[in-house]
């Protein structure tokens, strides 16, 4: 079965610039079949020609290979961390320096739910302490449907079970 993956991982390696060939094997297998089961082929060998000639099945296929998790708050230790001394820590330095904002990057940020948590502590920290605060968040992810997914910002009710009332009610409203 490895050396029939080969083709594939060439293939994706050609597509996205990316080698999944270093993905476990069980992974890739498990999401190969999944996508030769959804697409009614039979074999590896008519799933790679499909593949070849269908870019979007090869997004489809790439897309589930890529750990797309994303929950508000995901770490709550580290968020506490971050609200209690990293972001104040930052904004005193860009006081000290007088630096106009705080910029930051999430990478690998799939739906964007990590990135809004930070726009929600950094807008909860302006308003409790009556400062301006100017910041700017990067969210970026190799898979453009999952940024678009982001950019969106809708999400459904499941995905708040993390957040407390208090935040909940503030930063989201019904949708539809």
């Amino acid at each position: 079965m490895k050396k029939d993956l080969t083709h594939i991982t060439s293939l994706l390696k050609r597509l996205y610039n990316i080698d999944i060939s270093r993905y476990d094997f069980y992974f890739l297998n498990k999401s190969l079949n999944k996508r030769i089961a959804e697409t009614n082929n039979n074999s590896i060998e008519e799933y790679y020609k499909v593949l070849r000639q269908d870019s979007n099945e090869a997004e489809s296929f790439f897309s589930l290979l890529n750990n797309g998790y994303s929950e508000f708050f995901r770490n709550p230790l580290t968020f506490s961390v971050l609200e209690r001394m990293i972001l104040p820590s930052l904004i005193l330095r860009m006081k000290e320096n007088k630096r106009k904002e705080i910029r930051i990057w999430s990478a690998a940020c799939a739906s964007g739910q990590e990135s809004y948590s930070l726009a929600m502590l950094f807008e909860e920290m302006k308003k409790d302490n009556n400062e301006i605060i100017s910041y700017r968040i990067f969210s970026t992810d190799h898979c453009e449907s999952r940024v678009n997914e982001a950019r969106e910002g809708q999400y459904a009710a499941d995905a708040l079970n993390n957040l407390s009332l208090k935040r909940t009610k503030r930063w989201f409203s019904k949708y539809g």
